[in-house]
């Protein structure tokens, strides 16, 4: 009987023609191919198998999908609510800033509403009837320079002992062409002047006048 090639399998038959100790149909050696073998059957090599993951079940996916939805959805409502609140600060910030402006318009307002108010008492006889503005002449004449007496806070009403007299505050010039200072004064229907002085009694007398029309607060104590 002939060689059996371990490898191809193919038995030798008396008219081939390859060396003995080699296969005619693949041409390995014999005595090689017996080795490898033996080796193999004395140190069998653990061969590595492809275990592929076990598939998921529905339950699973679903479970995973509803997890991740809500992941997105806690998101998206966080960052939408950040979103609005940063709104929300800035129109708020805006308010405030437009009322801040509003109120500085209004205060600004008001500063020269004022400022003009005192101007025009101080320089204008407009608030005063014909009367009050012919009291004011006669107080301007007793003055050294009548044409450049500075008038403020002019006041016209009645007392006790005239049916109208005026009071203000008046700022002359002095011999030398100087001011003095702004120093109240009071005159009367009769013609009558008192000023505000540094004697006690010529003081007193004024702040009695002027206490009565109100160009010095009612409650005012005039002693001599």
């Amino acid at each position: 009987m002939g060689i059996e090639c371990p490898k191809c399998r193919y038995k030798r038959v008396p008219t081939d023609q390859a060396p003995a100790w080699k296969s005619p149909q693949c041409g390995v050696a014999y005595e090689k191919v017996a080795a490898m073998a033996s080796l193999q059957r004395d140190s069998p090599a653990k061969a590595t198998q492809y275990e592929p993951p076990s598939p998921r079940s529905g339950k699973s996916w679903a479970k995973e999908i509803a997890l991740a939805s809500a992941i997105l959805i806690m998101l998206g409502g966080t960052w939408g609510y950040t979103k609005y609140r940063d709104h929300q600060l800035q129109e708020e910030q805006l308010q405030r800033e437009l009322a801040a402006k509003a109120a500085e318009t209004k205060r600004q307002a008001d500063l020269m509403t004022e400022a003009a108010t005192r101007k025009r008492s101080a320089t204008d006889d407009s608030v005063l009837n014909d009367e009050g503005r012919r009291l004011l002449a006669v107080f301007k004449d007793r003055l050294k320079d009548p044409d450049a007496v500075k008038i403020r806070n002019l006041k016209g009403g009645t007392t006790p002992s005239s049916p109208y007299a005026i009071c203000g505050e008046a700022n002359g010039k002095n011999s030398y062409g100087g001011y003095t200072g702004f120093k109240g004064f009071v005159v009367s229907a009769d013609g009558s002047v008192w000023e505000q002085s540094d004697d006690l009694l010529e003081n007193a007398a004024w702040c009695v006048q002027a206490r009565n029309i109100g160009c010095v607060p009612k409650d005012l104590v005039c002693v001599p």
